[in-house]
């Protein structure tokens, strides 16, 4: 049966969304709801579903936005295509070439859903190639909770067992933050970042208000917070997508406790995570080095008690590694610079600008 491709805002895409829910390869990047998050950073979004008979057998969204370089247009953990369904993936991949051209987009980004069986090949079929200049997240780290918490638990290290011993002189306890708490976590959370080094992201506490806004509704989102003698010392922020709990921002005050917090909130993530039925917990983040070791059972880079992905890994967890992203430039010349630029002493360089993009 033919496909029939239908092109909409990302708000007119009637079905989407309970598609992704049904996709053994859907995730929350490419939901309705993100497009509204990211809409606060200036991202529009267009939704491509692509049907057999009256049904949605694929699509995906496509985030754009107007940058220094020109348009940039990224679709994030997508095309959502069934596994082997290599016709339905075709289509969607000549739509997204065609909607570069018609959209006068000079960059076309993609990063496929995690543990897609399909590889990056058809891609390289349409003109892509591999992407590595703006820092996308290429791996995690994930928990298997289909043991159920007190055996997750049974596989945390020494080191995070200690820090969850009680404190009879000093107790923390855990609540459930809502609305009125997402400035509280916003405040940790930059402040975090601040004394690492890094920008923080969302970078305005509308961002957060979005988060809320569009996830809330459906109960996919989920704000812890450790207090302290009433005082919130650390918090948590969680995306809840099919059968996934993401573990995707979090801050703290180092005078409310130090690490000793972090080992509380994290351990009662895991805690309600499993305890909800949830078969993942993602950490959305290790470094792909680490990754390859572990995935490769060999011993990690010698460096890893320095790295901010030791502290996760006190949890235990598997290593998974992405798709790795893939580009596509509309223009032939700039092709080629692109190539040069990210196989010469160019790269560094180029890799400061364009990481500014915070297209994650």
């Amino acid at each position: 049966m033919p496909i029939v491709a239908e092109i909409t805002t990302t708000a007119g895409a009637t079905g989407w969304d309970a598609f992704l829910e049904g996709s053994i390869l859907g995730q929350f990047q490419q939901s309705a709801a993100w497009a509204g998050v990211k809409a606060v950073e200036g991202w529009d979004g267009l939704c491509m579903v692509l049907k057999r008979e009256g049904r949605i057998a694929g699509g995906a969204q496509v985030l754009h936005k107007r940058t220094r370089f020109g348009r940039l247009a990224f679709v994030n953990k997508g095309p959502v295509v069934e596994p082997g369904d290599m016709e339905t993936r075709e289509e969607a991949l000549r739509q997204l070439v065609t909607l570069q051209r018609r959209e006068g987009w000079r960059a076309l980004l993609v990063q496929g859903p995690d543990g897609d069986p399909d590889g990056l090949e058809p891609l390289r079929r349409h003109g892509f190639v591999e992407e590595r200049l703006m820092n996308i997240i290429d791996s995690t780290l994930m928990i298997d909770l289909g043991d159920g918490w007190e055996a997750v638990r049974g596989r945390f290290r020494r080191k995070a067992r200690r820090n969850l011993r009680p404190v009879a002189d000093d107790p923390l306890t855990v609540v459930e933050g809502g609305e009125a708490d997402l400035e509280t976590f916003f405040e940790l959370m930059r402040n975090t970042c601040r004394r690492q080094g890094v920008r923080p992201n969302p970078g305005r506490i509308e961002g957060l208000r979005a988060m809320w806004e569009g996830f809330h509704p459906q109960g996919r989102i989920h704000v812890p917070f450790v207090e302290r003698r009433g005082r919130k010392v650390a918090g948590g922020l969680c995306f809840c997508f099919r059968d996934r709990v993401t573990f995707w921002k979090k801050g703290w005050d180092p005078e409310g406790g130090g690490s000793t917090v972090n080992f509380v909130l994290t351990a009662e993530v895991i805690r309600w995570a499993a305890e909800r039925g949830y078969r993942w917990l993602d950490f959305a983040t290790l470094d792909r080095d680490i990754a390859q070791a572990m995935a490769r059972g060999e011993e990690p880079p010698e460096d890893l008690t320095d790295r901010r992905d030791f502290f996760n890994l006190s949890f235990g967890g598997q290593a998974h590694l992405l798709p790795g992203p893939m580009i596509r430039l509309a223009n032939p010349v700039a092709a080629l610079g692109y190539r040069l630029a990210t196989s010469g002493p160019l790269l560094r360089r180029a890799q400061r600008v364009l990481r500014r993009l915070a297209v994650n």
